[in-house]
């Protein structure tokens, strides 16, 4: 009796009725590990709400899968779009070779939806995220959430939670120093996204506690803020989803000094 088989490698599945029938498939065919691994996309890319979009599984397989979306209804609540790929209850293996499922999609509003694809038999095969923006929003490109650094100034940087796809709020906490050397931060707060969603500004806050005696050695210790003090804007510019430039500038708009950062991918 043919059973079916399931085989994870690095992210793909495969379905076979003979384990050795696709070992021996997949040495034949000298497979290298790059080939192996899906790809998924979406087109068109980039588009506004109410676009028809396509989402493309391409695949190592040894038949042909079609794709189902099986998400409920709390798709717009969770930003996650679950597709379901279905294979043929095959009794032998086929040639194992590149193989295309794809499906359809319209978002409705304007973030980031997190496409996530499984086998039919609950097995994970990848990831895309389709990104939708109105012509000529205000809303961000890339999300900028994570940590972030300039070559130029290592020890100073920056960490960002960011509602992107959400509501698009970002905060920033800017680590600095002062002119004796001593470590300082600021948050980034208020932030306002300009048309095009490349570039935004926000106000430079500082905040201070009351006065307060830590446990040595140290002499910082977490209290609730007293005040706070708007210190000067921000402005980023995003170059891509990885690079930007930030600049504190003052309430007339001059440079008091700029960061080339880099995200850091961990």
């Amino acid at each position: 009796m043919a059973i079916s088989h399931w085989f994870t490698l690095r992210g793909l599945t495969l379905v076979c009725a003979f384990a050795i029938a696709c070992i021996a498939t997949m040495a034949a065919t000298r497979v290298n590990a790059q080939d192996i691994l899906p790809s998924l996309l979406v087109s068109p890319g980039l588009a506004g709400p109410g676009v028809e979009r396509t989402i493309i599984i391409n695949l190592l397989a040894p038949c042909d899968p079609t794709s189902t979306i099986v998400a409920g209804n709390d798709v717009a609540r969770k930003r996650t779009l679950v597709v379901r790929l279905d294979f043929p209850k095959v009794i032998s293996c086929d040639a194992i070779t590149r193989r295309s499922a794809s499906v359809r999609y319209t978002p409705e509003s304007e973030g980031d939806l997190r496409v996530v694809v499984v086998s039919d038999q609950g097995n994970y095969v990848g990831e895309v995220v389709i990104k939708t923006r109105a012509p000529n929003g205000s809303r961000s490109q890339f999300d900028l959430t994570g940590a972030w650094y300039d070559p130029a100034s290592y020890g100073s940087g920056l960490t960002f939670v960011h509602g992107a796809n959400r509501e698009d709020t970002l905060f920033g906490t800017w680590y600095v120093y002062d002119y004796v050397g001593d470590p300082r931060w600021y948050t980034i707060q208020n932030v306002v996204w300009k048309t095009g969603g490349l570039e935004a500004e926000g106000q430079i806050l500082e905040t201070s506690a009351n006065s307060v005696v830590c446990v040595p050695p140290l002499i910082g210790c977490p209290v609730a803020f007293a005040s706070v003090f708007p210190q000067a804007r921000a402005n980023i510019l995003m170059l891509n989803a990885n690079s930007a430039r930030i600049q504190a500038r003052n309430a007339n708009g001059t440079v008091l000094f700029t960061s080339n950062i880099q995200r850091i991918i961990f």
